[in-house]
């Protein structure tokens, strides 16, 4: 296949999120609870009618086995953006590292829907899901400067068109590599540095409630997450000025006692001296 052939059928960011638009309504192509996700008939009807639907929209879909590689290639992209998201989340808990942002576009119109199914059996372990990563395809962000849609046209050319650009690396990708692996190494390290601290402390039900929330908060996209976590501490610290007020309140409700007897005080005397007169 020449360049410029590869070329026409490269999608841009604009063009995954008209795919994952169109994707998401042929939901038992993607959620693996659907009825029909296991019959091959109904499954190979949908992406026929996916197909048709992408060209009508201006994507370049060469054929069956070409859509099947993006799906795949779209959906492993996104699993390893959130895997990142993760495992930054549960570091920067011990303040090692600060949380990852997807420097994909398009990660949130795939979060919104994929997020549950692609982690619905993800491993419990830290450590296993840490090596879950394949090096491959994770690009860990080292001089800050990654063009995201370079970052785009390296997951999404290659199941397409077959060609691994990491099949044959040269010594620089080979050093870049191992400085991945290093990284990785030192956040395992500190992962486990941070659940020893954590086990040898007594813990006790607010910990514990604190770490069901946590857990339940990581389960959310990174939207709701955050909108979720503000609400939290809002209503936190609403819950302390009520209770710093109401601490406060004896001391005025004394103050008012005092002011009012003397008030009575005076009133009475006042009125004792006019009926004398």
């Amino acid at each position: 296949m020449s360049a410029a052939v590869r070329g026409s059928n490269k999608w841009s960011p604009e063009h995954i999120e008209v795919f994952l638009e169109c994707f998401e309504n042929h939901e038992l192509l993607w959620n693996v609870r659907h009825s029909y996700y296991t019959n091959k008939v109904k499954r190979e009807s949908a992406i026929v009618k996916l197909r048709s639907e992408l060209i009508e929209r201006g994507l370049q879909v060469p054929d069956l086995n070409f859509l099947r590689a993006r799906i795949k290639s779209i959906k492993e992209t996104y699993k390893n953006e959130a895997l990142k998201i993760r495992e930054s989340i549960k570091m920067s808990e011990g303040g090692t590292v600060d949380v990852y942002v997807p420097k994909l576009g398009w990660f949130n119109s795939a979060d919104r829907f994929l997020h549950t199914v692609v982690f619905s059996r993800a491993p419990k372990s830290n450590l296993g899901t840490l090596s879950t990563i394949d090096e491959n395809r994770v690009h860990i962000d080292v001089s800050g400067n990654q063009n995201p849609s370079i970052m785009e046209d390296e997951f999404l050319t290659e199941e397409a068109t077959g060609v691994d650009p990491l099949s044959h690396p040269n010594p620089t990708l080979r050093k870049r590599h191992s400085m991945r692996l290093t990284r990785v190494e030192q956040a395992v390290e500190k992962l486990q540095n941070i659940t020893k601290n954590c086990s040898s402390e007594q813990m006790d039900e607010m910990d514990v409630f604190g770490k069901y929330v946590a857990a339940q908060l990581r389960d959310l996209p990174l939207k709701n997450r955050l909108k979720f976590q503000s609400k939290i501490q809002t209503m936190l610290m609403k819950e302390r000025l009520s209770l710093l007020r109401s601490t406060s309140s004896p001391f005025s409700r004394r103050r008012f006692s005092t002011e009012s007897l003397v008030s009575l005080s005076t009133d009475s005397s006042v009125n004792g001296h006019d009926s004398s007169s």
